[in-house]
């Protein structure tokens, strides 16, 4: 038999209903059940070995977009999927996912244009690099389907043919000579490295079909009756099914064809009924409270992400029953109201009604979202790093210079006091000065820090605690000290590793400050206020107008990337600032809300004695272990911690 009793064009004129072809954008190839096909090209046919095969691939250049190969198992099922897309391949066996040899890839995926995710009850891969315009889906049974776009049209090759718009001229005819399914089949067999494959008769050639066309008729109306997609090769697909049957006009015998029916009319927007019941194809069990549909929406809802559109069509599976999502969130795998919606915050789950505050935020969960409050808000200005200056504003610059500048100045603080910071060589360059000391001077008072620990009163050296003209200075710990005071003004001053200072004032403090720290009226864009009240647009003309005493060298702004001097140094910063940005880590929760780059360029600004040319490599390895090197990586990463425990992300003792 030569096949052609199996062969059947998808534009064939249904014998059950109107003519009605639809012609998508995209084509789509199927295969499904105990090895039935549907190319690019609308020819159904069918065909099953065991052998490994090219399902479509691009064959018009020696280097294809995309190869995808798959392998049956005697019972039908798909046994193992190889899907190549230029250089990434994925591989999926028993149901688990692959990716350039990484196991066990967790869902949703996204990398190098390569994006894999749940669909119903299928898996779905998006390919959209370099140009490739491809879906592949499968449902880790008996189903496989690709979808392309027209740039392929004419370039396409394996079971699914060649996109060339004509249902069998290439694949059944060439030349004026007619191939077998079998014939066809074998030019597109792909071996295993040692393995030899048998590629036999093709067992549908050897059967007639039996009298079933009229039951297998009846049932497609149970399954869409109003979907207008032709009918008669899925009718003879079942009739395939039936005939292999041993129980005769036992209509669960044809299930996949059935679905594979359903999934076309989903994919074409025509309506689906829920057709499965105990005697013909049970649906699956569902979990929780969880309902089986036909045609449900791949795009459900969830307490983290309530969806309110989707660009695909229906597909079946287990949804949420309508007026409910899905609660991703206390991992209990219910559907509930969405007023019922926990939220999370730092790791925690709360539930709806459930207040917390933080960053100058009162927050009530409501429908799985935070809902919150803004609150007056105190100002924080800090100097890091040495010369990372940020403002009440949250501007940030940095700038070098080896000179006294004026901080912080306010009505507000009485005696005309005001703040201010001395900068100092750290190196032989320019560009290596750091924070010395810090000074808070009144008519009453001169209270001054110094980087090494030293706290002076009035030139006097200071022994702590200490109170005096409204103003407290205790030490919190044995690296840092804190001064407050009586109207509003507070500072925390750290010496190590690295000296850096802290400045906070009240809301009286707003819209009336001036110096390095800005104006603290919510508004950085205007932060860079010279001491003559002209705004300007650069911080080195801005930094010089606030220095105090005679002669200082002026501010530099220009900032060369440390790590772009020396291998050493960047292979030395990437190896200890690994832990700020693995997003799997501890500081992984608090990325969202503080970027882990800025503190990345705090722990790359190594002293120069550390790294000096001179000193052999094996010096530099050791003075990178003790020297300043190390303190600024800490430096980074406790500042990192603080700012991750200001704005509610509490990090752990890790």
């Amino acid at each position: 038999m030569d096949g052609r009793g199996l062969l059947t064009s998808y534009k064939e004129k249904d014998e059950l209903h109107p003519y009605v072809f639809y012609s998508p954008k995209r084509a789509v190839c199927t295969t499904w059940g105990r090895g039935h096909f549907k190319t690019f090209d609308n020819l159904m046919y069918n065909f099953f070995k065991t052998c490994n095969y090219v399902f479509a691939s691009e064959c018009a250049d020696y280097f294809p977009d995309f190869s995808i190969q798959f392998r049956r198992r005697n019972t039908g099922d798909i046994e193992r999927l190889l899907i190549q897309i230029y250089s990434t391949t994925v591989r999926v066996e028993f149901g688990r996912i692959g990716v350039n040899g990484q196991q066990n890839v967790r869902l949703p995926y996204s990398s190098n244009g390569i994006s894999i995710q749940p669909f119903g009850n299928f898996v779905r891969l998006l390919a959209k690099q370099q140009g490739v315009d491809a879906i592949v889906v499968w449902n880790n049974e008996d189903y496989l389907m690709v979808e392309l776009g027209d740039k392929y049209k004419n370039k396409t090759c394996g079971l699914c043919g060649d996109f060339n718009n004509s249902p069998e001229y290439n694949e059944l005819f060439h030349e004026g000579h007619r191939f077998t399914i079998l014939h066809f089949a074998s030019l597109h067999k792909l071996d295993d490295p040692l393995e030899h494959c048998m590629h036999m008769k093709n067992e549908s050639e050897e059967e007639q079909l039996p009298k079933y066309q009229d039951f297998c008729a009846s049932l497609m109306d149970k399954v869409a009756p109003e979907c207008t997609v032709p009918r008669s090769g899925y009718i003879k697909s079942c009739q395939q099914d039936l005939s292999k049957c041993s129980k005769k006009y036992d209509a669960n015998c044809a299930c996949d064809t059935f679905s594979e029916y359903a999934r076309e009319c989903s994919r074409l927007l025509q309506p689906v009924r829920n057709w499965r019941h105990e005697r013909l194809c049970p649906p699956r069990k569902c979990p929780t409270n969880q309902v089986y549909l036909e045609s449900g929406c791949p795009c459900f809802s969830t307490c983290s992400n309530l969806r309110s559109t989707c660009d695909s069509h229906g597909t079946y599976g287990c949804f949420c029953p309508e007026g409910t999502v899905f609660d991703d969130i206390s991992n209990k795998g219910m559907c509930v109201h969405l007023s019922e919606c926990p939220c999370t915050w730092n790791g925690d789950t709360y539930s709806p009604g459930d207040r917390i505050s933080a960053l100058c935020r009162n927050c009530v969960c409501s429908m799985g979202q935070w809902k919150c409050t803004n609150l007056p808000c105190p100002g924080r200005c800090s100097i890091e790093g040495g010369s990372f200056v940020t403002t009440f504003d949250s501007r940030q610059y940095r700038f070098h210079s080896v000179c006294i500048f004026v901080l912080v100045k306010s009505p507000v603080i009485p005696g005309n006091g005001h703040i201010e910071a001395q900068f100092e060589k750290s190196g032989v360059k320019p560009t290596e000065t750091s924070l010395s000391a810090v000074i808070y001077t009144s008519d009453k008072i001169k209270i001054t820090f110094l980087k090494w620990g030293m706290i002076y009163v009035n030139n006097q050296i200071q022994s702590l605690p200490f109170l005096k003209a409204g103003v407290k200075v205790e030490r919190k710990s044995t690296t840092w000290v804190q001064m407050s005071t009586r109207f509003g003004l507070k500072m925390q001053i750290y010496f190590s590793p690295v000296f850096q200072v802290y400045i906070t004032v009240q809301m009286k403090f707003f819209d009336t400050t001036d110096g390095l720290c800005g104006n603290f009226n919510g508004d950085s864009k205007d932060d860079f206020k010279s001491s003559m009240e002209i705004s300007e647009g650069i911080a080195a003309i801005f930094v010089n107008t606030w220095h105090i005493g005679g002669y200082c060298k002026h501010v530099i702004d220009k900032h060369p990337d440390p790590c772009s001097l020396s291998q050493f140094k960047l292979d030395y910063a990437q190896r200890y600032c690994l832990k700020l940005m693995n997003k799997n880590s501890i500081f992984g929760k608090c990325h969202a809300f503080v970027d882990p780059m800025e503190y990345i360029e705090f722990s790359s600004l190594l002293s120069p004695s550390s790294f000096s040319s001179s000193s052999s490599r094996s010096e530099q390895r050791k003075k990178a272990t003790m020297g300043s090197g190390a303190r600024f990586i800490m430096a980074a990463v406790m500042v990192a911690v603080r700012q991750c425990y200001r704005v509610g992300w509490l990090v752990s003792s890790e």
